[in-house]
């Protein structure tokens, strides 16, 4: 991050933008057509496109991190990367964790919040697509490969990676303290953090 702090800054606030016509620009336009119903509809349709969206971002950053790696400058398109002949499995692994993301939701809601340790779920999609991204962006896998790949080394890492979400935690929690100014270092430290991991693993 700090051999080329702006083009990250820059990649986090795009993301920022990203994130919040998804998850409150869409919803409120729903929500001045249609009234309650239309902010759930408008609400459920920003977070497919995250769903969708966060993989081909993530693969941009995995780029970026893998041009830094490489000695390349890191330069703001690299966020855009994932647009191009990787796209459809990036897009795929978006669409796998929305899916499995709505059915631990439905599951939840189904039996009650008695039954809310059922989102502890959730836990086996992150382990299968945490470094999917990057193996598709930088290595070229199939999606459905680097989903395979990922959860067998997320099982065979489970400790390490247990540390490595919490540290994330903690610092996420931190950046949020001074007006969310630290995501915007955090973004890229983040992928920096993720891309090593990779790099460890999968070497």
């Amino acid at each position: 991050f700090m051999a080329n702090p702006v083009p990250w800054i820059v990649m986090a606030l795009i993301l920022g933008v990203v994130i919040g016509v998804a998850n409150f620009l869409i919803p409120w336009i729903f929500y001045s057509i249609m009234g309650f119903w239309g902010l759930l509809l408008g609400a459920a349709i920003g977070g497919i496109v995250m769903n969708l969206l966060m993989p081909v971002f993530m693969g941009g950053l995995m780029t970026a991190c893998d041009a830094r790696a490489s000695g390349r400058k890191v330069e703001i398109p690299h966020l855009f990367a994932g647009f191009g002949a990787n796209l459809v499995d990036l897009l795929t692994i978006g669409a796998v964790s929305a899916a499995l993301t709505l059915v631990v939701f439905l599951l939840t809601s189904v039996v009650g919040s008695f039954f809310s340790i059922l989102n502890l779920l959730n836990i086996p999609i992150l382990m299968a697509t945490w470094a999917a991204p990057a193996l598709i962006a930088v290595r070229g896998m199939s999606a459905i490969d680097a989903m395979k790949t990922t959860w067998a080394a997320s099982v065979a890492n489970i400790v390490p990676g247990i540390v490595a979400v919490i540290l994330l935690a903690v610092a996420g929690i931190v950046a949020l303290i001074p007006l969310g100014l630290g995501l915007l270092v955090l973004t890229g430290v983040a992928a920096g953090m993720i891309y090593a991991g990779c790099r460890e693993t999968f070497a």
